[in-house]
């Protein structure tokens, strides 16, 4: 049996919204926009990245808290706050985002990033966690996601790391 496809509500078609000369192409994100343009300040990519999460979460039926204290990272005297927690039917998933459009640190924030969300996730209440990577200036995304990643960084059962396309195809599955 078929489980039922959660669809993201869309904004009403808008030049600002289109991704291409094409008519029928639109973009609701605005992250094409992004993708295409010159490198703005970082914060600005990756709010409009974290927004487009939240959106998604919240038509996906969860209730979702943002920039969230979790406890402090794994061998630091900082703090970890995740980008989001979201709650739904019991669950509780653990989101941080990271937009790498171009050449940068964001890439070398996931390791790290990975080694805090295990901390977090073992022993806790926590169902899951993910770390959702957006833009098109990863040179080592496939690798993140790959299975070798995961072996070489021993990532627990309970944390994905993901593409934007594929948490929000798993999200809008109820895959998460």
């Amino acid at each position: 049996m078929a489980r039922p496809v959660r669809q993201l509500l869309l904004p009403e078609s808008s030049e600002k919204n289109r991704i291409s000369s094409d008519p029928g192409e639109l973009d609701p994100t605005g992250l094409a926009e992004i993708s295409s343009a010159p490198p703005k300040p970082s914060t600005y990519s990756g709010k409009r990245f974290e927004a487009c999460i939240l959106a998604a979460l919240k038509e996906a039926g969860f209730a979702v808290e943002a920039q969230v204290r979790i406890g402090m990272r794994a061998g630091s005297l900082k703090e970890h706050v995740v980008d989001f927690v979201a709650r739904r039917k019991g669950e509780t998933l653990l989101i941080s985002t990271k937009w790498q459009n171009s050449a940068g640190s964001a890439e070398e924030k996931v390791p790290w990033e990975v080694l805090s969300l295990n901390h977090a996730l073992r022993g806790s209440e926590h169902s899951a966690g993910f770390i959702v990577l957006g833009g098109k200036g990863w040179s080592l995304r496939d690798y993140f996601t790959s299975p070798a990643f995961r072996e070489a960084m021993n990532v627990s059962p309970k944390l994905t790391v993901a593409t934007f396309e594929t948490f929000m195809g798993r999200l809008f599955r109820n895959e998460v």
